[in-house]
């Protein structure tokens, strides 16, 4: 078995999301011949980078055949204010960059940061991590069967798909410590409860990536 991962940070590990591949095929051979995948993150933070992404980006992620897109989180600055309206269009501007091909892992400046006293308005993190959640159940991806395309319960950020003989998943970590630092807007023992209970399941949900791997 290959292990191959891609790890996202930010200076002092103030941002972090991870992704992980399994291939379980001899270490000789290529792990997936011919295929070929995006991956990136941080974007946009203004309204030039959205113009950008959008008028020229777009296209050229459309025209370059990839298979699919991993985006590792932070679809706003973290300045910029959490509402459902900017969050909704900037997610749905990053799933329309493939069609039913983008795999989204939540950053922190998604929902972590919108408590910040820099913002306004400010919202609670956890009711924004429920929102983001939201969005992903209610435009699930539309793939093929032999995609084996499967999210964790209660956790929809978490994804895990094959394509040939490489298995992808997604593990949400973001920065704050993981969401341990400055929850300004929420109770702190229940918000550490939810912390654990992410971390929790992000083993689980890793386990279960290598075990799919090794079958």
């Amino acid at each position: 078995m290959r292990l191959l991962s891609g790890i996202k940070g930010r200076a002092a590990g103030l941002s972090l999301s991870v992704f992980l591949s399994l291939a379980a095929i001899p270490a000789t051979a290529p792990a997936a011949e011919g295929l070929r995948f995006l991956v990136f993150g941080d974007t946009p933070y203004t309204a030039e980078q959205e113009e950008i992404l959008m008028r020229t980006v777009a296209p050229a992620i459309q025209g370059a055949g990839f298979s699919f897109l991993i985006h590792l989180g932070d679809i706003k600055a973290s300045g910029e204010p959490c509402t459902d309206r900017l969050i909704g269009a900037r997610y749905r501007q990053l799933m329309g960059l493939l069609e039913d091909r983008v795999f989204y892992t939540p950053g922190d400046n998604d929902w972590t940061d919108c408590d910040r006293l820099k913002n306004d308005p400010r919202f609670p993190e956890v009711e924004r991590l429920a929102h983001l959640r939201g969005l992903i159940r209610s435009e699930p991806l539309a793939l093929p069967s032999d995609w084996r395309y499967a999210t964790q319960k209660g956790y929809p950020e978490n994804a895990r798909w094959t394509q040939g003989e490489v298995i992808f998943a997604t593990i949400h970590i973001v920065g704050t410590n993981n969401g341990r630092r400055e929850t300004l807007l929420d109770g702190i023992e229940a918000t550490l409860d939810l912390v654990d209970a992410r971390d929790a399941a992000n083993s689980i949900w890793l386990e279960a990536a290598f075990n799919a791997a090794d079958a």
